[in-house]
């Protein structure tokens, strides 16, 4: 479009010169100047996009200030999120039981129906777990590298 613009105005030059070279300078002449306007105004603009602080001065004179976006602030999911946080979490879920076995049968329900089944540690004794923290120790002392605490094992009572 740009091409097609400078052609017209050049056209109508060219009847009066009728010389092919002196209309292609023309044209070469029309195109530099107007890619030095275009890169000239880039320049300005980015200039004055920038973020430049001064000593003793909050803000550069040539900086944009910006509103705060208060629609995204103040939204009433917002405030939802920050009164309850863990409702956001559990979705219709309640929050306050009578017991705990009515809250292990709500939580039962809502595992089942969200399917989301959360793993109890059932499977972990405290024989295995003790095995794993010698094993542990044994590794590091194979690599030569010293432990920052000593090996404390789980009591028996807790199996």
């Amino acid at each position: 479009m740009e091409e097609r613009r400078l052609m017209s105005s050049v056209v109508a030059k060219k009847l009066e010169m009728k010389e092919r070279g002196a209309v292609r300078r023309m044209i070469e002449t029309v195109r530099k100047k107007t890619v030095r306007n275009t890169w000239r105004k880039a320049r300005v603009k980015m200039r004055r996009k920038k973020a430049v602080r001064k000593s003793r001065r909050t803000l550069h004179l040539k900086m944009d200030l910006e509103t705060p976006k208060s629609h995204r602030i103040f939204t009433e999911v917002g405030l939802e999120r920050r009164r309850h946080p863990a409702l956001s979490l559990f979705k219709n879920f309640p929050t306050i039981f009578g017991s705990w076995q009515d809250f292990h049968e709500v939580f039962q329900a809502y595992q089942v129906k969200t399917y989301q089944h959360f793993s109890k540690r059932m499977s972990t004794s405290v024989t295995v777990r003790n095995n794993q923290i010698k094993r542990a120790a044994l590794r590091l002392k194979r690599q030569d590298k010293k432990q920052r605490k000593k090996e404390q094992f789980l009591p028996e009572e807790w199996g």
